[in-house]
C-alpha cells in the first residue's frame, strides 16, 4: 500500500513491553504511518479508544497483570468502541492451540505470531486494508445497523464475482441470521452447500434450523462439522444447545466437555458447561467449571457477582452430600468466595444473596445456628431495600428456608412466585425443580406428558425406555416424588425381566433412600412401601 494511504490511518499499538512498542512504531512509521499511539496496558488502550476512532489496532495477547489482549477486544465490543470498519490484529508469541483458538474465537481481523519482520507486517496490513477498502460499503452499513442495506451490497459484490466473493457469501449468511430471516437463510445456505460443503455454511444452516425449532435437521448439519473439523468449537456449542432443548442434557454435557477440553478459555462456554453439569447433578465437574469461570472472568467484561455466587452455591450443594471432612473443606471455600463477592460487588441485593448462600453453607455443614443467623441478616438487609426483590432473590430465600427446615415460608414464597410469574418458563421450571410435586401449570402439564410417555413404555414392557424417560424427567425435576417412584417401579420390573445388575440395584437403593422421607399421611406412602418391599424380595 502506498505511503500516503498509511498516512491517513490512525494506529494503536498495545503491548506491555516498551521496546516492542517502540519497534512497532518504527515499523509503522517506515510504512508511512503518521498517527501512531502507544499503550502499555489495556486500561490505557481503552481510554485512548474512547478518544480516537482507530482504523487499525495491533494488540499483544499477553499483557502481564490485568486484562489480556483477548479481554481488551471483548471490552471494546462490549462498549461499542470498535466496529466492523476497524482492523484488530492480535499479536502473540504463544503457539499453544488453547491460546490461539481462544484468541481466534473473538474473531480478530488477523493474527500475527512473534517474532515477525517488517515485511511480514507490511504484507499482512496491506492485504487487510485493501480488503476493508473494497468492502467498505458493507462494513459501514453494518456499523450503522443497516443490515438489509449490507445484504444488498453483499449481493452486488457476489454478482460481480468480486475478489472477496467468498467472504461476502459468509457475511451475507450472518446478516440473514441477524435479520431473523431464517427461511431465506436456509435457502441461501443450501445454494452454497450445493456447490461446496463449507463449515461456515453448515454452521449457519444449523443455526437457522435451530431457530425454526427443526432440531433434527439442525443436528444433521452440525454433526457434519463435528466429524470433520473438531476445532470449530461453535458447532459444539450449538449442538449442546440443541441437546439441551430436547432434554438430552447428558449429550449436551458431552459436547461441551469436548469443546472445553480443546479450548478452555471461553468464559461463556465454561458458564454453559457449568450450568449443564449442575443440571445433571455432576457436582464435581460443575464446581470445577464454576471455578474456571471465576478465574477466567476476572479482569474481563464477564466479571460479575453471579460467577462467585454460582460457585458458592455449587460448593454448598456438594457439601450437603459430602463426608464430614469434605463438607468442611467445601463450606470453607464457599464462605471464602462469598466474602470475595461481598467485598468486590457493593450492592445491597448481592449482599442479600451472599448472606442467603452463606446460611445454606452453614446448614450443609450442620451449623444450623450460624445458618439461621445469616438468614436473619439477609432478611434485615432485604427489608432495607428501596426496590422489590427480584424473582431470583425470592427463589434464593425459598431455597434457604428449605435448608433451615422452614417449609411454610418456602411454600409461601414459591406459591407467590408461581402466581406472579406463571408465564415465565425459566422461573416456573426453577420453582417446580425445588418441590416433590409441581405447583405451576406449566410444570403440571409437563409432568403429565413425561409420565404418560414413561408409562406407555412401561405398559408395552419396554422397561429400558421407561427408565430413560423417567431418568430424564428427574434431571428436570430432581425432587419430584412421582418421577422417583415411577423410575423405581420401572427399574424393579427391568430387574425382574432381565435379571439383576449392580447398576440397577444401586440406583434402586438410591431412590429408596431419596423417598425415605415419606410419612403415612402422604398419598404415595403405600406405593413407596410396596416398591421397597418388592425390591428387598428380589435383590441378591
Amino acid at each position: 500500500m502506498l505511503a500516503q494511504q498509511h498516512q491517513k490511518k490512525h494506529y494503536l499499538v498495545l503491548d506491555d513491553l516498551q521496546h516492542f512498542r517502540s519497534m512497532m512504531k518504527g515499523m509503522l512509521s517506515d510504512l508511512g504511518a503518521i498517527h501512531v499511539d502507544l499503550a502499555g496496558n489495556a486500561i490505557q488502550a481503552v481510554n485512548l479508544c474512547e478518544q480516537t476512532p482507530y482504523d487499525v489496532i495491533l494488540a499483544d495477547y499477553n499483557l502481564g497483570e490485568g486484562k489480556n489482549g483477548l479481554q481488551f477486544l471483548e471490552e471494546l465490543h462490549h462498549r461499542g468502541l470498535i466496529g466492523h470498519t476497524t482492523l484488530f490484529i492480535m499479536i502473540s508469541a504463544e503457539v499453544a492451540a488453547d491460546v490461539v483458538l481462544a484468541a481466534l474465537e473473538c474473531q480478530p481481523s488477523g493474527y500475527l505470531t512473534k517474532p515477525f519482520t517488517a515485511a511480514v507486517l507490511e504484507n499482512r496490513l496491506d492485504k487487510l486494508l485493501l480488503q476493508h477498502d473494497q468492502l467498505k460499503e458493507i462494513l459501514v452499513a453494518m456499523d450503522n445497523g443497516e443490515l438489509q442495506e449490507a445484504v444488498h451490497y453483499c449481493n452486488d459484490h457476489i454478482n460481480a464475482s468480486g475478489r472477496h466473493t467468498s467472504l461476502c457469501l459468509k457475511i451475507k449468511g450472518d446478516l440473514l441470521l441477524r435479520l431473523e430471516d431464517y427461511d431465506q437463510a436456509l435457502e441461501f445456505y443450501q445454494e452454497v452447500l450445493d456447490s461446496r460443503q463449507l463449515d461456515w455454511a453448515l454452521l449457519g444452516q444449523g443455526k437457522a434450523y435451530y431457530e425454526k425449532g427443526d432440531f433434527p435437521n439442525a443436528l444433521a448439519a452440525l454433526n457434519k462439522i463435528s466429524q470433520t473439523n473438531v476445532h470449530l468449537l461453535s458447532a459444539c456449542d450449538w449442538l449442546a444447545k440443541i441437546h439441551q432443548s430436547t432434554g438430552e442434557t447428558e449429550e449436551a454435557q458431552k459436547m461441551l466437555q469436548k469443546a472445553v477440553s480443546i479450548s478452555s478459555g471461553s468464559v461463556s462456554r465454561q458458564q454453559f458447561f457449568a450450568e449443564v453439569c449442575h443440571h445433571n447433578h455432576d457436582m464435581e465437574e460443575a464446581t470445577n467449571a464454576y471455578r474456571k469461570v471465576v478465574s477466567l472472568a476476572r479482569n474481563s467484561v464477564h466479571n460479575s457477582a453471579d460467577n462467585g455466587l454460582n460457585l458458592a452455591r455449587c460448593l454448598t450443594e456438594s457439601a450437603a452430600s459430602a463426608s464430614e471432612s469434605g463438607a468442611q473443606r467445601l463450606v470453607n471455600e464457599a464462605l471464602a468466595e462469598l466474602t470475595k463477592v461481598s467485598n468486590e460487588f457493593k450492592s445491597d441485593e448481592v449482599s442479600v444473596q451472599a448472606r442467603l448462600v452463606e446460611a445454606r453453607a452453614y446448614c450443609a455443614n450442620g451449623d444450623t445456628a450460624s445458618g439461621e443467623r445469616a438468614l436473619k441478616e439477609a432478611c434485615a438487609l432485604s427489608e432495607g431495600l428501596d426496590v422489590e426483590l427480584s424473582a431470583d432473590v425470592k427463589l434464593e430465600f425459598a431455597r434457604t428456608y428449605s435448608s433451615t427446615g422452614n417449609k411454610e415460608e418456602e411454600m409461601k414464597i414459591l406459591n407467590e412466585l408461581a402466581k406472579e410469574h406463571g408465564e415465565d418458563e425459566k422461573i416456573t421450571a426453577q420453582i417446580d425443580r425445588m418441590l416433590d410435586e409441581p405447583i405451576t401449570e406449566a410444570g403440571k402439564k409437563k409432568a403429565i406428558l413425561v409420565n404418560s410417555k414413561g408409562i406407555q413404555h412401561y405398559k408395552t414392557h419396554n422397561y429400558a425406555a421407561a427408565i430413560r424417560e423417567f431418568e430424564n424427567a428427574l434431571k428436570q425435576s430432581p425432587k419430584n416424588i412421582a418421577f422417583t417412584l415411577n423410575l423405581l417401579h420401572a427399574l424393579i420390573s427391568e430387574i425382574e425381566s432381565v435379571g439383576s445388575s449392580e447398576t440397577h440395584g444401586q440406583r434402586c437403593e438410591e431412590l429408596i433412600r431419596t423417598a425415605g422421607y415419606l410419612r403415612k399421611n402422604h398419598k404415595y406412602f403405600q406405593w413407596y412401601q410396596d416398591l421397597r418391599k418388592k425390591f428387598n424380595s428380589i435383590k441378591p
